[in-house]
């Protein structure tokens, strides 16, 4: 998991104590495009009419754990973005939920508080980085940050108990030109 790992540090948190001799290799960092397998071998952009709910997740190997700092979102569409509108004019019933859960898919933690995301402004009511940028007559584009570890510490995934992070999609996205997720951050043996 990298050197100089101080004793009393807790794999789990944010980060080591600020000064500590740690490092992480390139094995132990994560930049992954949430996909429909979990383990970024699936598909990754949510496009589709997903009629049935589809999970776009990250999963850990059955013997780590990761710890996830934030996730970009980009949606892209043809034409102008409403605030009250999903991408340029899609009304979604269902919305996008974001949540971590147990192996049998029962949700541990709902990161929406049952308020499913159904707007383009629903995104800065979670998470406040987000904005849109129009680049004369090209696509226009939603670009969201959320930062997990500004609201304390990262999200931990269990890999030894299943767990995943996953963005719930029951709704038609087929009219979007593109939808990705990608978490970043890092992975430590359990």
């Amino acid at each position: 998991m990298g050197i100089g790992v101080p004793t009393d540090w807790r794999p789990g948190v944010e980060s080591p104590p600020a000064g500590a001799p740690f490092s992480l290799g390139p094995a132990d960092m994560i930049y992954r495009y949430l996909d429909t397998v979990g383990d970024g071998s699936g598909t990754t952009d949510a496009i589709g009419n997903y009629a049935t709910a589809t999970a776009f997740k990250i999963t850990p190997p059955s013997d780590r754990i990761f710890v996830l700092s934030r996730m970009i979102v980009q949606v892209v569409d043809n034409g102008n973005f409403d605030a009250d509108k999903y991408g340029n004019n899609v009304t979604l019933t269902n919305g996008l939920l974001m949540c971590v859960r147990d192996s049998n898919e029962g949700i541990l933690l709902d990161l929406c508080d049952n308020q499913a995301i159904k707007t383009n402004a629903g995104w800065a009511a979670v998470c406040y980085d987000s904005r849109e940028d129009a680049y004369g007559t090209g696509n226009s584009y939603l670009s969201v940050r959320w930062t997990f570890s500004k609201s304390g510490a990262g999200i931990r995934i269990d890999g030894t108990q299943g767990q995943d992070f996953a963005v719930i999609l029951e709704d038609n996205f087929s009219t979007l030109i593109k939808h990705v997720f990608m978490v970043q951050g890092w992975s430590y043996l359990a």
